[in-house]
């Protein structure tokens, strides 16, 4: 299973620094996690998987 995140071939440096920049915050990663964490929880099936957030 995975997530991938793309930014469309055109952008500029300043989006993917943008975008490099939301990716590296703490409190985003945090908020991920949490988030998938709860949709894992909501499937019974699902909810003995580990969740781990980064890049």
């Amino acid at each position: 299973m995975g997530l991938s995140l793309f930014l469309p071939a055109a952008a500029d440096k300043a989006v993917v620094d943008a975008a490099r920049a939301a990716l590296d915050d703490s409190p985003f990663l945090d908020s991920v996690h949490a988030d998938v964490r709860n949709v894992l929880d909501a499937v019974p099936a699902l909810a003995t998987l580990s969740v781990a957030v980064g890049w």
